[in-house]
């Protein structure tokens, strides 16, 4: 539970362009919820097809989760 309360502040914390922000949230209550704003667009996981047989694409698309993972892992998320 800690952890996680840790984890969340760090997420509420931190800013970056590849990160969606966290609007709001409360962890003093099981169970913990999170509020972040509506993509229309939908995830990336909808979108990976454009992907196959391109394993630059695939680079390409992967470096923005690289960068915002190292911001994370800079501001303390475990």
């Amino acid at each position: 539970v800690n952890r996680t309360k840790g984890e969340i502040e760090t997420l509420a914390r931190v800013r970056h362009p590849n990160l969606t922000p966290l609007l709001a949230h409360d962890s003093s209550d099981t169970p913990e919820w999170l509020v972040i704003p509506w993509y229309p667009n939908g995830a990336l996981d909808k979108s990976a097809v454009r992907f196959v047989g391109d394993p630059r694409g695939v680079l390409e698309a992967l470096r923005p989760v690289v960068d915002a993972t190292a911001a994370l892992h800079a501001a303390g998320f475990v």
